[in-house]
């Protein structure tokens, strides 16, 4: 990914950017976590 730090007023904007896309692959890709998968999923 590239961080393309331009489009960021400053640096905790893009630490708060990152992370809300950090946790939107998370969910989208799933992950474990005690040996459970862990996946957002549409009902």
């Amino acid at each position: 990914m590239d961080p393309e730090y331009d489009k960021y007023a400053n640096l905790e904007k893009y630490i708060f950017a990152a992370a809300i896309k950090i946790l939107d692959f998370a969910f989208t890709t799933g992950f474990t976590c005690y040996k459970k998968k862990i996946k957002f999923q549409d009902l």
